[in-house]
């Protein structure tokens, strides 16, 4: 199937290599990812200023 023809360019590599279990796997990691970031900031805001080696 061939996309219709607009203004943004086709997403060929979405249609043709990423499957949507593929797609929500990424997904996933990606939200894993971001809550280990966010525990990690948490905590280290609690630290106190003077044992840092960078800001936060």
């Amino acid at each position: 199937m061939v996309p219709a023809a607009g203004f943004e360019p086709a997403t060929f590599g979405l249609q043709n290599r990423c499957t949507t279990t593929v797609l929500s796997r990424h997904t996933k990691m990606w939200n894993n990812i971001n809550i280990l970031k966010n525990r990690v900031l948490t905590f280290l805001q609690k630290v106190p200023a003077s044992y840092r080696f960078f800001s936060v």
